[in-house]
């Protein structure tokens, strides 16, 4: 699904300027392909309200929408971890020094990198910080689905729709 966004205009944006366009019937569709895509799934009236509440409740910004929905999938899978915009972490910096910024602001010893990104990265910058570089290489974890085999790199949202409070325990 894909949410549309103004743009007409604005040239590049900060992602925190980013407003959801709210003409149209978009937010009847997605819902509605919701409905009919996990009509089977046993879980999928516990989850879908979070779907009805942001399309419909006309919130404006696209970090606001996603920060609440990552708020909710943390919830749902009793996760802890603590999600920091960078715009409120007091950092400066840019380029290529802008993670190792962000790590020192927040008191990381250790950044996690996935093995697809690991070119992109200074590790010499992270050596100068005295923090540590560790990589992954992710996979997805498998859960029953409605559709008999697994497919993977789906939403979270299909294993919540499927596996409802067993969810934390694929991953």
């Amino acid at each position: 699904m894909t949410i549309p966004v103004r743009k007409k205009g604005l040239g590049l944006q900060k992602v925190s300027d980013v407003r959801i366009c709210r003409e149209g019937r978009w937010q009847r569709k997605h819902l509605a392909s919701l409905q009919q895509a996990y009509r089977h799934a046993p879980y999928r009236d516990d989850h879908l309200g979070i779907f009805e509440q942001m399309f419909l409740s006309g919130q404006d910004s696209m970090l606001d929408m996603d920060m609440e929905f990552m708020a909710y999938v943390l919830s749902e899978l009793d996760c802890s971890t603590r999600i920091v915009r960078m715009s409120g972490a007091g950092v400066q910096g840019l380029g290529p020094g802008l993670l190792v910024e962000l790590c020192r602001e927040l008191g990381a010893e250790r950044y996690l990198v996935q093995d697809s990104a690991r070119k992109l990265i200074d590790t010499n910058l992270f050596e100068e910080a005295g923090i540590g570089l560790e990589h992954m290489k992710p996979s997805a974890p498998v859960y029953p689905q409605l559709w008999g085999g697994f497919i993977a790199n789906l939403s979270v949202f299909d294993l919540l729709f499927t596996c409802g409070p067993k969810a934390r325990a694929y991953l």
